[in-house]
């Protein structure tokens, strides 16, 4: 995908996303370090290795379903999160995602702390502990998953983290 959608000379600072774009950032700079040789940044907004929907069934993503319907009481917001645990259980069940492997590039994490170091978390964190040799974890206590996202107070936080992240690049 990589090398079919990027110009040749293309440089890239670094790669980012949130919740499952999260995991995708990281396998992308991973990539981009095998096609370049360079080491891209990474920031992942609350995402996960230990993603549980490979190989979900029906009756699990029907449960799934009803509990982001009651913690979002948002319509719109629960089929989009319905629709994105449907997708990646097809993508991982279908095992197009490969086991990640570890990255000397900068990673930022973006924790969302306001539930806790649920058990889930803590292995998350456990697994990326492993493969980024080069972390840091900024922590949220006050914002959950899906307020990491949607509260634009965070937008200057965010493009400072950012820009730091080119400088140390230049």
């Amino acid at each position: 995908f990589i090398e079919q959608n990027m110009p040749e000379d293309a440089y890239i600072f670094g790669f980012m996303g949130f919740s499952w774009g999260g995991k995708l950032a990281y396998y992308l700079a991973q990539r981009w370090n095998e096609v370049k040789g360079l080491l891209p940044a990474v920031i992942m907004g609350d995402s996960g290795f230990n993603n549980p929907t490979a190989g979900m069934d029906k009756a699990v993503r029907d449960t799934a379903i009803r509990v982001q319907m009651e913690a979002y009481k948002d319509v719109a917001m629960a089929e989009v999160l319905i629709y994105k645990i449907d997708c990646l259980s097809h993508v991982e069940s279908a095992r197009e995602m490969p086991k990640p492997k570890p990255y000397s590039g900068h990673v930022l994490y973006l924790n969302a702390l306001k539930d806790g170091l649920t058990p889930s978390k803590q292995e998350n964190l456990s697994i990326l502990r492993e493969l980024a040799t080069d972390l840091d974890i900024v922590d949220f206590p006050d914002y959950d998953h899906i307020g990491l996202i949607t509260d634009p107070s965070l937008n200057t936080l965010y493009k400072e983290l950012l820009c730091n992240i080119i400088n140390k690049q230049r």
